[in-house]
């Protein structure tokens, strides 16, 4: 990845997991010691940790200076240009597609001049693939995911706008207000009672 992308997310570029990909290739290295050029897998493992400092270092600097990019962004491919069909540009197919071939076919053509270097960039490139298609299926998942929210957030809304008109109008109570006046049987209470009380003079 490092040497296919550019704009790696700071996280990504993690010093401790580079450092443990470094170890792993001079153990394979050590491995296929008695391989043809076993040496340019060590070479090439000094070269992933210093260029992947290099990157984390470039995007600790974007971050200072304000610019937005995801700390776990898995880059852009350099094999992607504006000049291609926009049917390849969509959906990431270049850095999920043809970046990991690139790595893979070119760790077949090293493999003989350099079995260990060319195992390496052969596997590295099944990797990558895994990984693109682990990256995406998460995309995915995390955009039906926003979806879903905003589909349940305007059924909750249609509810509450439901629920605020009956309480603001209720069907069984008037909405003329507080009623006035006196009912109908105390008004007949007051008429017998000033029939039998005798006028004053």
């Amino acid at each position: 990845m490092l040497f296919l992308r550019r704009n790696i997310g700071y996280r990504l570029n993690d010093p401790l997991s580079l450092l443990g990909v470094t170890v792993v290739m001079f153990l394979f290295s050590g491995l296929a010691r008695n391989t043809p050029y076993a040496e340019l897998l060590q070479i090439f493992a000094v070269l992933v940790f210093f260029v992947g400092l290099m990157e984390r270092g470039k995007r600790w600097k974007e971050f200072r200076s304000g610019e937005r990019r995801h700390s776990y962004y898995v880059g852009d491919s350099f094999l992607e240009s504006a000049w291609m069909p926009a049917f390849l540009r969509r959906e990431r197919r270049i850095p999920r597609f043809v970046d990991p071939a690139v790595a893979a076919i070119t760790g077949l053509v090293v493999w003989n001049v350099c079995p260990a270097l060319g195992l390496w960039l052969t596997f590295s490139g099944l990797c990558l693939r895994f990984f693109e298609d682990a990256v995406y299926r998460k995309q995915i998942e995390r955009d039906m995911d926003l979806v879903d929210s905003m589909i349940e957030s305007e059924i909750q809304e249609e509810v509450i706008e439901q629920y605020s008109v009956r309480i603001h109008n209720p069907t069984d109570r008037p909405v003329n207000g507080i009623p006035t006046g006196c009912s109908a049987d105390i008004q007949k209470t007051i008429l017998r009672r000033t029939k039998r009380t005798p006028p004053r003079q």
